[in-house]
């Protein structure tokens, strides 16, 4: 879960300075190194920073006009 955190967190900078290009790829990040369906089955916690975050990477995505 470390690694997706740190793209979702690392996107949120990059919009914030303004670095189009790089958040975009940190949000496609955050999207694409989450562990849900890996985590072991004993794991039953999940951050609710985590779904919010993934909810704007999502929405950042989003092609333009929809």
């Amino acid at each position: 879960m470390r690694l997706v955190t740190s793209y979702c967190l690392l996107a949120q900078v990059q919009d914030i300075q303004g670095d189009e290009e790089s958040a975009l790829a940190s949000w496609a990040n955050c999207l694409t190194y989450d562990t849900r369906d890996k985590r072991r089955k004993e794991v039953a916690w999940r951050s609710p920073e985590l779904d919010f975050w993934q909810f704007q990477a999502r929405e950042r995505l989003k092609p333009v006009g929809n």
